[in-house]
């Protein structure tokens, strides 16, 4: 904890360059301090100077979450997403409030940008295993260890003869079941997505799409995961004169398709 008395040099600081970036420092040690309120305080006076100093704005989302403000944390934290895709707490913050608001499909796009960087991050394995859970789904751990168990033999070994006759009089013998219904959301196509199955997402996503192409929000993360910047968001961006925004979006999301692929 940040004594009271290692504040005061800050806060002098602040008061004499309230308009300079010593803000950030000391919301900090309020919130070492465990004063929440004057380190949003704090920050929110910053902000006004210094509306796109992300990483204050990260600050003010996490304080905001910890006092358990979370509709205000999330207006915060979404204001700095597409700023800063490096930033894992602020992925693993807006993973945890979609999953408590039981938006499932966003809690798992945001949890894959975490364990996509960092595969052992116990709280987003924690969320994507309770999302496999209300999903009906076995959990990440228990997937690994079904592709690990070893192979057993319950019955001898058949000749290729054997099993092609076995197989024919089975087929004869038994009505064909009806096909299976494979049900498809968003969050299976984000689960999947999750571990790596980049492919079966796109399918997924592709086939929502033809169902109900109405859904832009699905076409724009399709484009996403498929490393190309929407035609609308492209078009919005470009009309704000953000050219330098498009390109670094561009670049990001192409690196990811990278990663992906390797």
């Amino acid at each position: 904890m940040v004594k009271s008395k290692s504040l005061k040099p800050l806060e002098k600081e602040f008061h004499h360059y309230c308009q300079t970036r010593y803000f950030f420092p000391l919301a900090n040690a309020y919130r070492h301090n465990n004063n929440l309120d004057k380190c949003i305080e704090v920050l929110r006076q910053g902000l006004v100077f210094f509306p796109r100093y992300w990483a204050a704005r990260v600050a003010l989302g996490r304080a905001l979450f910890e006092k358990g403000d979370f509709d205000q944390a999330l207006a915060e934290l979404e204001m700095a997403a597409d700023h800063v895709p490096e930033n894992l707490l602020l992925h693993r913050l807006l993973a945890t409030i979609y999953f408590n608001r039981g938006e499932f499909q966003k809690a798992a796009r945001y949890c894959w940008l975490v364990l996509f960087v960092s595969p052992q991050d116990q709280e987003c394995l924690n969320i994507m295993n309770k999302v496999l859970e209300i999903q009906g789904q076995s959990s990440i751990q228990d997937q690994d260890q079904d592709q690990d168990k070893p192979f057993h033999q319950d019955k001898p070994l058949l000749s290729q003869e054997e099993n092609l006759a076995e197989a024919r009089k089975e087929k004869s013998n038994s009505p064909s079941p009806p096909p299976e219904e494979e049900i498809i959301t968003p969050t299976i196509a984000e689960l999947y997505l999750s571990q790596g199955l980049r492919d079966k997402a796109i399918e997924i996503y592709k086939r929502l799409l033809a169902e109900h192409p109405d859904q832009d929000e699905w076409r724009e993360r399709l484009y996403a995961i498929q490393g190309e910047v929407a035609p609308a968001l492209r078009a919005k961006m470009r009309s704000q004169q953000s050219d330098r925004i498009v390109q670094q979006l561009e670049t990001w999301l192409k690196n990811i398709e990278t990663l992906t692929m390797n």
